[in-house]
């Protein structure tokens, strides 16, 4: 299993994922190895060490502190997150240090 990582509508990575797991329980809907699962528009997959949650639906909505995010926005958004978490450690330790941010602090990035 990944260690800590979130995946939206990737469904060879879904499978492959569901496959890792020992056991499932569903709370509501159908299995997620089911096609019914498979076949919706939109997977959210979240795995944290050995306990995970997949999610499947007709409709994704998503909001920050400020409100509804564009799902046509996630890209460019990941992509600016990114970009300043490799600026922040770029700049530790050197004379232009930015102020602690526990987010990146904690971000490890499996592959960067």
């Amino acid at each position: 299993m990944h260690p800590w990582r979130i995946y939206f509508t990737d469904k060879e990575l879904l499978k492959a994922l569901l496959e890792q797991a020992t056991g499932v329980k569903t709370i509501h809907g159908y299995e997620p190895t089911s096609e019914a699962f498979s076949d919706e528009p939109y997977h959210v997959v979240f795995w944290c060490g050995d306990v995970g949650m997949a999610v499947a639906s007709k409709e994704l909505r998503l909001f920050n502190r400020d409100g509804e995010v564009a799902l046509s926005d996630i890209t460019e958004i990941n992509q600016r997150w990114w970009e300043y978490w490799r600026m922040y450690w770029d700049k530790k330790d050197t004379s232009d240090e930015l102020p602690k941010d526990y987010a990146c602090e904690v971000t490890i990035p499996l592959k960067s």
